[in-house]
């Protein structure tokens, strides 16, 4: 009677023989011996001796009793024999021959799964936090994997990528992006805005702007303002500007208005003015001046008549205030007092009609004369002159007194 504990036996010619040993065993010349710790063995067989230990694998215990560390594992078959072999390592790990098998990714590095012996942990991404392993959170961009490594897609507006276009780089004080991308940089502030805030923050105090191929251009100013480049310019005292655009400089104030505070506060003098159409932009013009006022352009505008002078308004650039008339008082403006005769005003300028009983026109008509003494006239009108008083009568009050003594 003879028991084997291990193997498979066989009776040949009246002896036994060792014919296979079982996984976990190697043979031993005529027996079977289990693997030591640090090595294991598959199947059964002859020819199956214990092999070290993978790495990434604890074969602690020895025989086949292998616990496989992290990764993919297989039993493939190498000279007619079983044996473990790793195929890949998850993500967040890499394979290292020095570090037994996969190896997790330290702080600040990730990995994102696959199995290469001179693979390493990327270094993590400059727009990236990586805690260990496959973690990776991007605070901002559009990101995606490409061959096994996190690839920047596109930063948003208000930043420009790292020059490795790595990560994304919020533009700084005084800068500004509206793009989104990898391929443009933070541009310097317009002149006429604030870019204080940085990212994608543009405020403008004047004018209005639009975005053109990811950069503010200026289309226009307000009224009060002209185009400096890339900016709106306030009029300075003594000029003003009257609407939106880019095309209209501040023009000098008009003759007759004050400009003294600038842009659009144009304070109008005396006259009628209108606003009207010049070269497409609108400026003022002096249509007319009141009664009392002729326009001269030397003095500025509209100019009161002065005393003895008179006008009944117009604008005419070559016009002067009237003299007044001989029987007229003019105490400046379009004041006229008549004493004596009938008057109108024909083309602005005041003409004797007629001359009441008692006198007689001037020579030039502008005037009515009394009779003097000796002298008398009982018509009314500018055509008719005094005549010599009868010789039986008394003219000497003149004007239209005659007296008779007798008759």
């Amino acid at each position: 009677v003879v028991t084997f504990a291990v193997g498979t036996w066989s009776a040949v010619a009246g002896l036994f023989s060792l014919e296979s040993c079982p996984s976990g065993y190697e043979s031993g010349g005529d027996k079977c011996v289990r693997c030591p710790a640090g090595e294991y063995s598959l199947g059964d067989g002859l020819l199956t001796p214990c092999l070290p230990c993978p790495s990434g694998a604890d074969c602690i215990n020895g025989g086949d009793l292998i616990h496989l560390g992290v990764g993919d594992w297989s039993a493939v078959e190498n000279d007619g024999q079983l044996q473990y072999q790793l195929d890949s390592c998850p993500s967040g790990y890499v394979f290292s021959t020095n570090a037994d098998g996969c190896v997790a990714c330290e702080i600040n590095f990730y990995s994102l799964g696959f199995r290469n012996e001179s693979s390493v942990c990327a270094p993590c991404p400059t727009g990236g936090v990586c805690s260990g392993g496959d973690v990776v959170a991007f605070a901002v961009g559009n990101w995606s994997v490409v061959n096994s490594v996190w690839q920047l897609d596109s930063c948003p507006s208000g930043y420009a990528a790292t020059t490795s276009k790595d990560g994304c780089v919020v533009c700084a004080a005084g800068k500004y992006s509206l793009r989104e991308g990898v391929d443009h940089e933070c541009v310097t502030c317009p002149a006429g805005g604030d870019c204080i805030a940085g990212g994608d923050v543009v405020t403008f105090a004047v004018g209005t702007w639009s975005a053109v191929a990811g950069l503010f251009s200026l289309e226009s100013c307000p009224s009060g303002y002209e185009s400096g480049g890339d900016k709106c310019v306030r009029c300075p005292a003594g000029e003003y500007s009257l609407g939106d655009g880019l095309l209209t400089p501040c023009l000098p104030c008009p003759s007759g208005a004050d400009c003294i505070n600038g842009g659009d506060l144009i304070h109008l003098g005396v006259g009628d003015w209108s606003a009207v159409e010049n070269d497409g932009q609108l400026q003022y013009q002096l249509d007319s001046c009141p009664s009392g006022y002729v326009f001269s352009t030397n003095a500025d505008g509209c100019v009161a008549c002065e005393i003895n002078f008179y006008s009944l308004g117009f604008r005419n650039e070559s016009s002067v205030c009237a003299p007044c008339p001989t029987g007229g008082v003019c105490s400046g403006g379009d004041v006229v007092a008549f004493a004596v005769g009938n008057w109108s005003v024909v083309n602005s300028v005041w003409q004797l009609d007629s001359c009441p009983s008692g006198y007689a026109a001037t020579t030039s008509k502008d005037g009515c004369v009394v009779c003097a003494a000796g002298k008398y006239s009982l018509r009314e009108g500018v055509d008719h002159e005094c005549v010599t008083c009868p010789a039986g009568g008394d003219c000497i009050a003149g004007g239209d007194v005659v007296t008779f003594a007798v008759g």
